[in-house]
């Protein structure tokens, strides 16, 4: 996992980083887990797209400049990968299920 809002290390195995950043929501009713999307490589690659939008203040400037490379996709969806009700892309799994997944 690289994750740049954590203070650990990275890249960091990502059951290390489950485990460290979200064991304390083990106990969490289902509907109040943290939710993940598990999309392959190909299926990022094939289907995401960001303008940058979400680095943006409201009055359109830059919040920190942006990285010197195109933004990626021809569309903007970031907002599809976040919206866990969302059937697609990839698999949307809670905090048990994504922990059975990683050491299956």
């Amino acid at each position: 996992i690289w994750d740049f809002d954590t203070k650990l290390a990275f890249p960091i195995a990502a059951s290390e980083w489950l485990f460290q950043s979200f064991e304390r929501f083990i106990d969490l009713p289902p509907d109040l887990s943290p939710q993940f999307r598990i999309v392959s490589a190909q299926q990022y690659r094939d289907q995401f797209g960001s303008d940058r939008r979400h680095m943006k203040n409201e009055d359109g400037t830059w919040r920190s400049p942006p990285p010197p490379w195109d933004p990626p996709g021809d569309e903007h969806k970031l907002e599809r990968f976040m919206d866990m009700t969302e059937p697609t892309p990839g698999q949307v799994m809670n905090h048990m299920e994504f922990r059975g997944w990683l050491t299956s």
